[in-house]
């Protein structure tokens, strides 16, 4: 199968941004998360945010993922979710914001169409590519325990002095998430070999072509992710 990965500004692009929110929208629905946070398209007015959409062979948006800077303007997507359950998160996100910079990966969704094909490892790993547009230096993210392998495999580790271990209730109950965090995104010691050359590649060529495993299945995938800010 072929799919197409693009990066786009948010703040510019509202017909990209809307396709995503939707998209994103529509999956959380159907898994019963509705009043979280991240739902609501504040990101669309943050000029901090750019995203990516995969589109299939068809033409449909079947998945897409987000990366904030945080420049203290808007808050970043993580904070909002749990700065009640654990206000340390702010003291932490503005400590990374003067050294060096931060952002956050987030907003992960692929359509049901596309389960089980690779999509979701492959957006986790260009938006760490993505934040180096940013010129950030740590990059957040939350993770569901079912994508935390996966996360870590990105070089990803869980922020222990937050939570329980890092951990949190969140959207609710039912699920535990983790906060984990990558120091410095170009010293990404802990990723695994292939995730860190396709990180590599990404940042230093943003738009190209080439066949992917991911999950068992081989995928040809054709990045666009340089963005430009209009």
């Amino acid at each position: 199968m072929t799919f197409k990965f693009q990066a786009f500004h948010a703040l510019s692009n509202p017909e990209l941004a809307t396709a995503f929110h939707e998209g994103h929208t529509r999956i959380l629905t159907d898994l019963g998360i509705e009043s979280i946070t991240s739902n609501y398209p504040e990101w669309m007015r943050d000029p901090n945010v750019i995203a990516i959409i995969v589109t299939a062979e068809d033409d449909s948006v079947v998945g897409g993922i987000r990366v904030h800077k945080y420049d203290g303007s808007f808050e970043l997507p993580i904070v909002s979710a749990i700065k009640d359950q654990d206000e340390k998160i702010i003291e932490i996100v503005n400590k990374r914001k003067n050294t060096g910079g931060i952002s956050e990966s987030c907003g992960l969704w692929n359509a049901k169409k596309v389960f089980g094909q690779g999509i979701s490892p492959l957006l986790a790993r260009s938006s760490v590519s993505l934040s180096n547009q940013f010129n950030t230096k740590s990059l957040v993210c939350f993770s569901a325990p079912y994508t935390l392998r996966m996360i870590k495999q990105l070089g990803f580790n869980e922020i222990t002095e937050i939570g329980e271990a890092g951990k949190f209730p969140y959207p609710n109950e039912k699920f535990i998430s983790s906060v984990l965090e990558i120091p410095d995104i170009h010293q990404i010691s802990s990723a695994t070999i292939e995730n860190h050359r396709r990180i590599v590649s990404l940042m230093e060529q943003p738009n190209q072509s080439c066949v992917e495993s991911s999950q068992g299945k081989e995928l040809t995938v054709e990045y666009n992710l340089f963005v430009e800010f209009s």
